[in-house]
């Protein structure tokens, strides 16, 4: 079904100021200097820039659900305490929560990994930036509009959404910001990792954000981010793990023109699963341990997983997540949640089923009895849960309802035999509605419609109270609105994608 752009809080279909003029679209992109292609096929650049489309104006939210966003940074704040709350109980075997739930949360992860994430050091330490995955779906569905699909406590699109908001700025328009800016309110992030893990009064100089090899698409969108705060004062930097080394008590880092800095911080932007592909992680690692230097988000891959939102429906936990969170909040989130399940291939004894899982009407006892499910029963998503190379970037999803029942057949078997090294989600999908969207080409004056559907990344920053590390203080920074073709089955950021920031109507 289509709706009316409307429904999202703008006419999508309108034009900017000037109706018939590109001057202001093309100031748009001017200012999104070496982020912005278009890149063509015979660009052999190694880092070439990305390339997507240009919207003709920021996504106007609705007022509610611009309310819903802002009440939803400090439920997710919460959400994330609750999370390491519930792993860590587990883990020790407190307060009554199964073993069952550290085990799925360590499912093929090292020992080495385990027992850096328990440790003490680390403690009080959790993501201080949270950008969840919102899909915009039929307002009258159950999820009210929205379903928060993932979290993601390392994400991409930082430096991409705080230049999209600039250069939009810079051409004429207005889009949501905090009132400090997006640039400000990163490295206030930076000082409050900083003050929590060093405990000291020196003021935060230096800061590293170390890029891996794996995840070097986002690397020219990050350097973009150290350099607008180099231009505010602030010394940041993007180095390659290659260039960090030890010296005495001081982890260093060589740049490009050889200068050598010595780091306060490290921002880690790269996935835990590629920690034996990263050169002198373990330096990092010791520095951090030592106290030497802060690292942020701190190394606790239990907190990067996807299997959370089959935790959160899981009818076991409930009670958990009311007595943590309270009933208000907990029935606030649910319907905005899809309902997930871990793909453990244990047989269940006679007397138990998979819960609000059915198949043809009936309960099921098997993941196998999925095979049998008709297409319009098959709307359910699979998915590697968070450990695994496959898990980021919409690497390794099978949509039920896209692929022959053969094909989804061979991904059940999967799913079940990747358990032991890489667990698998299987998640209720909620479909995105489609709306009209206005679409600029930097190589012709035109500009032309797009039916699109639309994924929102709001982009919060904690600032935890120094005394109670689990309080703190939620920005939303700014929203990342990603409309993909309508054709399009997987909704992510992509090269189709016409990305814009998001504007209060």
């Amino acid at each position: 079904m289509s709706y009316s752009p409307s429904y999202f809080g703008g006419s999508g279909v309108s034009v900017p100021k000037a109706a018939n003029d590109t001057v202001t679209l093309e100031e748009v992109v001017r200012g999104l200097p070496n982020l912005y292609g278009p890149v063509t096929e015979g660009n052999n650049s190694a880092n070439p820039p990305v390339g997507w489309r240009i919207g003709v104006k920021p996504f106007a939210l609705t007022m509610a659900l611009h309310e819903d966003f802002l009440r939803l940074g400090p439920v997710l704040w919460q959400v994330q305490w609750a999370w390491q709350q519930l792993y860590l109980d587990s883990f020790h075997g407190k307060r009554g929560i199964p073993p069952w739930v550290a085990r799925w949360l360590n499912q093929g992860k090292p020992e080495s990994v385990i027992q850096l994430a328990t440790q003490k050091r680390f403690k009080n330490s959790v993501p201080l930036v949270l950008r969840p995955d919102i899909l915009l779906t039929d307002p009258c569905a159950d999820d009210g509009g929205w379903a928060l699909t993932e979290l993601d406590s390392v994400p991409g699109g930082l430096g991409f959404t705080a230049a999209l908001q600039h250069a939009y700025q810079h051409a004429g328009f207005a889009v949501l910001e905090s009132t400090q800016g997006f640039i400000d309110d990163f490295w206030q992030l930076l000082e409050g990792a900083h003050q929590q893990q060093r405990k000291q009064s020196d003021p935060l100089r230096v800061v590293a954000i170390v890029v891996s090899e794996e995840s070097n698409d986002y690397r020219r969108e990050l350097t973009w981010l150290a350099e607008q705060l180099q231009q505010t004062g602030h010394a940041c930097w993007v180095v390659h793990p290659k260039q960090l080394s030890l010296h005495g008590e001081a982890l260093c880092a060589t740049l490009d023109n050889g200068e050598q800095m010595t780091i306060d911080l490290v921002y880690r932007f790269f996935e835990l699963f590629d920690l034996p592909n990263i050169p002198n992680w373990p330096l990092v690692q010791f520095a951090a341990q030592k106290g030497w230097v802060a690292l942020t988000p701190p190394p606790k891959p239990y907190l990067e997983e996807k299997l959370w939102w089959a935790l959160w429906h899981h009818p076991v936990l409930k009670p958990h997540w009311e007595g943590l969170l309270g009933k208000e909040t907990v029935e606030w989130l649910t319907p905005h949640i899809p309902q997930s399940w871990v793909m453990d291939p244990a047989p269940l004894p006679p007397s138990a089923i998979i819960p609000n899982l059915r198949v043809g009407g009936h309960a099921v006892q098997s993941w196998d009895a999925l095979a049998a499910a008709t297409q319009k029963e098959r709307q359910l998503v699979l998915k590697p849960s968070g450990f695994s190379p496959l898990a980021w970037g919409s690497r390794g999803v099978v949509m039920g309802h896209d692929v022959p029942s053969t094909e989804w057949a061979e991904a059940l078997t999967r799913a079940q035999n990747d358990f032991s090294h890489t667990p698998w989600v299987l998640q209720q999908f909620h479909k995105p509605a489609k709306h009209t969207v206005m679409e600029y080409d930097p190589m012709s004056p035109l500009l032309r419609p797009l039916e699109a559907r639309t994924r929102l990344c709001p982009y919060y920053f904690a600032s935890p109270d120094s005394d109670t590390p689990s309080q703190a203080t939620l920005t939303l920074a700014g929203i990342l609105a990603t409309h993909c073709p309508a054709d399009k089955k997987i909704i992510h950021g992509m090269r189709d994608g016409l990305m814009v920031p998001c504007a209060l109507p």
